[in-house]
């Protein structure tokens, strides 16, 4: 996978999985000296519990695009920030754009 690849997927899965989960995967699955990993992170999750919650998080970001079928990354990036907020990020206040006050 390329980096950029692996990027969205850790800030889109990882990082909105559940606290912590992203650090400690980094942690048990350390870049190589040839500059990738040696597993994937879900092979790190646990059969009982990560993997259904994995699952389920997996689902939910593909029924969230489906509502954006033109590809509007930034809407949907919007959403996923609302319904999925990075674990321990502060969270953006909803104030409404210039454009739509008028």
């Amino acid at each position: 996978m390329s980096p950029i690849m692996g990027n969205i997927v850790n800030d889109l899965v990882y990082a909105r999985l559940a606290p912590g989960v992203l650090d400690e995967l980094r942690r048990k699955n350390p870049v190589t000296d040839k500059g990738y990993r040696q597993h994937k992170h879900f092979q790190y999750l646990t059969a009982d519990v990560g993997h259904p919650a994995l699952t389920r998080h997996l689902y939910e970001l593909i029924g969230m695009a489906r509502a954006f079928p033109n590809g509007d990354w930034d809407r949907y990036y919007d959403l996923l920030d609302r319904v999925f907020p990075k674990m321990n990020t502060t969270l953006s206040l909803p104030f409404e754009s210039a454009e739509k006050t008028g």
